[in-house]
């Protein structure tokens, strides 16, 4: 079936990969150790947000999916129901990272906002090509490909209200100055 050459290679990946992923589990295991220092956790007024949050993001999926259910029933399926249910859990996504990001709430004390709104604009970014370059199949029905258009956009949109966020806490810290310097 494979020849000599083709085996070696392929075995070569293999235990590149099967290493790789090790390191990964070790890097995070090693990390999370850390996360249990009291300085790396939530304190009680961003827990308290972020039920909040929960709980706001959880109407707007209830709300999306009762809406989504009325369009289907009396107008038609505008896409399949899968992707139908993967925007409404991105949309509650976005809903509850918005409002924690804007509360203060999203990241610990210790993490850096402009670290995150990088990270979540890779992610956009790199889904939105995958699915530029992918593209999407006509008679393909179901449109796997549109799972990653739906993820690019939500981690675009996050990372825009991520930089939203820390552009208003310039501004508001240079007012603050101002009115402390009159």
């Amino acid at each position: 079936m494979f020849d000599f050459k083709t085996m070696v290679i392929l075995g070569g990946v293999t235990v590149f990969l099967i290493v790789l992923a090790v390191l990964i589990v070790l890097i995070v295991r090693k990390n999370l150790k850390y996360r249990n220092h009291p300085e790396y956790g939530y304190d009680e007024r961003q827990k308290a947000v972020q039920g909040v949050a929960y709980e706001i993001a959880f109407f707007v999926l209830v709300g999306y999916d009762i809406i989504n259910g009325f369009v289907c029933m009396f107008i038609k399926q505008w896409a399949d129901v899968f992707i139908m249910s993967f925007i409404g859990v991105c949309l509650a996504l976005v809903v509850f990272v918005g409002y924690s990001v804007w509360k203060d709430a999203y990241i610990t004390m210790s993490s850096k906002l402009s670290l995150w709104s990088v990270f979540t604009l890779i992610i956009g970014l790199l889904n939105t090509v995958m699915y530029l370059v992918c593209g999407i199949d006509e008679t393909d029905e179901n449109s796997s490909s549109l799972i990653n258009l739906i993820i690019g956009i939500t981690f675009l949109i996050i990372s825009i209200i991520c930089f939203a966020k820390m552009f208003y806490d310039k501004i508001m810290e240079k007012k603050e100055i101002k009115e402390w310097k009159i």
